[in-house]
């Protein structure tokens, strides 16, 4: 049996959501990742930096993947918004 991770509620759906947990790290270390190398970056350019690392391990479902981790990063304080005015994601130090 696959271990799952109940994510945290989301601002799009508002609603705790069940995925597995392996993918769930893949994703994680896949963002942060990303935003130590890149530094602050919006959600469409994390987005495609992620989709480009795991698309051939998550096939179509990358986008929805990441979409719910973010979110729940975010929600756990891993990541934040750079400033209220921005659209900038960074790692929460």
């Amino acid at each position: 049996m696959k271990e799952s991770v109940t994510t945290g509620v989301t601002a799009l759906s508002a609603q705790v959501t069940c995925i597995d947990k392996a993918k769930y790290e893949v994703v994680r270390n896949s963002i942060l990742k990303n935003l130590y190398a890149y530094g602050p970056l919006t959600h469409e350019q994390l987005g495609r930096l992620v989709e480009s690392h795991l698309k051939k391990k998550l096939n179509d479902l990358v986008a929805w993947y990441f979409i719910v981790v973010e979110q729940d990063l975010e929600y756990h304080g891993e990541i934040r918004r750079a400033d209220p005015e921005s659209r900038l994601i960074e790692v929460n130090l």
